[in-house]
């Protein structure tokens, strides 16, 4: 699918998008909280914070601890996306269930260079207030500023292959009749 084309007719729904999200990020939000939990002593913290929630030492080592739960998630999260999207599958796990895929402004894979600059480029999307996600909720073509800047699309996989196979089947059929 080089050249110019709408890609308009094969976005995938922001309601979609917000699903594959969840599938995505609740499990690695929940590993990552069990780790801090059993092994980084997370589980002390949290028991000697509710109940002295006055001493603002411990407040603010709980935030502290809070926030680094966060933060490891997100980047696995990052992390995650990048090598998915830039596989054959063009997806994450939650965007293969929601039937999506990552593709570029031409319609073609991405690269590992495409999908690390599209992942990289969540943290601009998050750094304010995450408004470079909510975004997607009121551009025309679904693109959070993570998409703008990378050039992607998640498209519905199912209409995008659909018409890729039928532009195929077109080219071929146009290649033989000029043969004859």
């Amino acid at each position: 699918m080089n050249g110019e084309f709408d890609i308009t007719p094969f976005l995938a729904g922001r309601a979609k998008r917000f699903l594959a999200y969840l599938i995505d990020v609740l499990p690695i939000s929940i590993i990552t909280f069990l780790i801090f939990y059993f092994y980084l002593g997370f589980d002390q913290l949290m028991e000697t914070y509710v109940a002295n929630p006055e001493d603002l030492d411990m407040r603010e080592d709980f935030i502290i601890q809070r926030d680094w739960i966060s933060r490891v998630s997100f980047s696995v999260w990052i992390f995650y996306c990048a090598i998915m999207e830039s596989s054959p599958y063009q997806a994450t796990v939650g965007k293969m269930a929601m039937k999506m895929k990552v593709v570029d402004e031409f319609g073609e894979p991405l690269t590992p260079m495409k999908s690390g600059i599209r992942n990289l480029s969540k943290i601009i999307s998050m750094i304010v207030f995450s408004i470079g996600f909510l975004w997607i909720l009121i551009d025309r073509k679904n693109q959070g500023w993570h998409d703008k800047i990378a050039r992607t699309y998640v498209v519905d996989q199912l209409l995008f292959e659909g018409a890729k196979t039928e532009s195929t089947e077109e080219s071929e059929g146009g290649e033989i009749s000029d043969l004859e």
